[in-house]
């Protein structure tokens, strides 16, 4: 190759390089621009880089295209929540989870590990009947049941905030049976995001 040839490449090779964007590439010894097409000079010659040799049939270069990225979407914020019935899930004054709790609880901790957990809030609570701290006392033992068993379906515990409130969150009328039943509870409420696929 003469000087003349070789001068004429490089200063096609130096305009069609200033005229193509920053991501140029080189592919199978051709120029290819970033968005994957083979880069021509003005004389709609191919360059080739290895050689500085000009190719007028662009044969032996191929345009690599482009591969479009596609966003991973962002995850969803999520809560769910659950009640456990006192008398449905526990034995009566007492903390001990009945089989129906623990199908309970299995259905929830399946669910929770499908989300990416940021926290989760467990909270006993009672029926006005007997002494107010005997009350306090088993709805956070209530309360931290739940807690210890979400632990052993695979629920971390750091995760898990416990709280007794006692007879202070009625949600039905502590006057009827039927209301203090609806009060005999522990609700439970997770948060997080859908899992990212």
């Amino acid at each position: 190759m003469n000087n003349k040839s070789i001068t004429a490449a490089a200063i096609a090779l130096i305009s069609v390089l200033s005229a193509t964007s920053a991501s140029a590439h080189v592919s199978n010894g051709g120029l290819v621009s970033g968005n994957g097409n083979v880069v021509k000079s003005s004389y709609t010659d191919c360059i080739k880089v290895s050689t500085g040799v000009r190719d007028q049939a662009c044969g032996n270069v191929e345009a690599v295209k482009a591969v479009k990225v596609v966003p991973t979407p962002a995850p969803k914020a999520v809560s769910q929540a659950v009640s456990l019935s006192g008398d449905a899930n526990f034995a009566t004054n007492s903390a001990e989870l009945k089989d129906a709790g623990k199908a309970a609880l299995n259905t929830f901790a399946t669910r929770a590990k499908a989300l990416n957990v940021s926290g989760i809030s467990v909270v006993g609570h009672a029926d006005s009947r007997g002494a107010e701290s005997y009350n306090q006392t088993l709805s956070e033992n209530r309360a931290n049941t739940v807690k210890s068993y979400l632990e052993s379906q695979g629920i971390v515990g750091s995760l898990i905030r416990v709280e007794g409130q006692g007879e202070t969150s009625p949600v039905a009328s502590n006057d009827t049976a039927e209301g203090r039943a609806q009060n005999r509870r522990v609700d439970i409420t997770v948060r997080g995001y859908t899992k990212v696929k």
